[in-house]
């Protein structure tokens, strides 16, 4: 009965800690890429149990190089960009429980073998600052990002949480993650100067 007991109240104190039941509440879709124009398209869901209250809700796109703008325009429901403050970090992200969220999108995106969060390309963090407070129910909205980087895009994650979680006290927030598509980051200087340099020895080679 004691290690029922301790067992019990590992699991309790694991909640506790943890604060995160592990639920779909956000979720973000592809929609279109173009990488001749540097826009992609994505959809932002939120399903009829969603409970968003304050800047500690929101979503996460990781790893989208060279932001020139984003819109966030209502397909249903009233969500736009003025209900979200756009924050862009190199790691991690700007929600209160970003270890959680950074977490479970680094569990899924070792699952589908993508690359989790590159510390040299900005995530875009979408902390929820709107009116009414709390936002319930469903909605669907459209996200547009346009980027600088042109060519060729690629698989990363985007992460989302919320206050939908089954029990207010010990797991108060609902996570979500899955593979989105986004532009290729640039070469890093250090990659270019590596690539100057084999091509400059390749010639030398061919002049000897």
């Amino acid at each position: 009965m004691r290690n029922k007991h301790a067992l019990i109240g590992a699991f309790i104190g694991l909640g506790a800690l943890v604060g995160v039941a592990n639920a779909e509440t956000i979720t973000v879709h592809d929609v279109s890429q173009n990488t001749a124009t540097g826009v992609y398209v994505y959809q932002v869901q939120l399903d009829p149990s969603a409970d968003v209250q304050n800047p500690s809700d929101g979503f996460v796109i990781y790893d989208f190089p060279g932001l020139i703008s984003a819109t966030l325009t209502p397909v249903t429901g009233s969500l736009t960009g003025a209900d979200f403050t756009l924050n862009q970090t190199l790691t991690s992200n700007t929600l209160t429980q970003s270890a959680s969220v950074d977490s479970f999108a680094s569990s899924v995106a070792s699952s589908n073998s993508i690359p989790f969060d590159n510390p040299n390309v900005e995530n875009l963090s979408f902390d929820y600052t709107g009116s009414p407070n709390p936002f319930l129910g469903a909605a669907v909205s459209t996200l547009t990002l346009t980027t600088s980087v042109l060519g060729a895009d690629t698989q990363s994650m985007y992460g989302s949480i919320d206050h939908s979680g089954p029990d207010q006290v010990l797991a108060p927030y609902s996570i979500a993650a899955n593979p989105v598509t986004v532009p290729v980051p640039e070469p890093t200087a250090v990659a270019l100067l590596g690539i100057a340099s084999a091509s400059l020895l390749a010639r030398r080679r061919r002049k000897s």
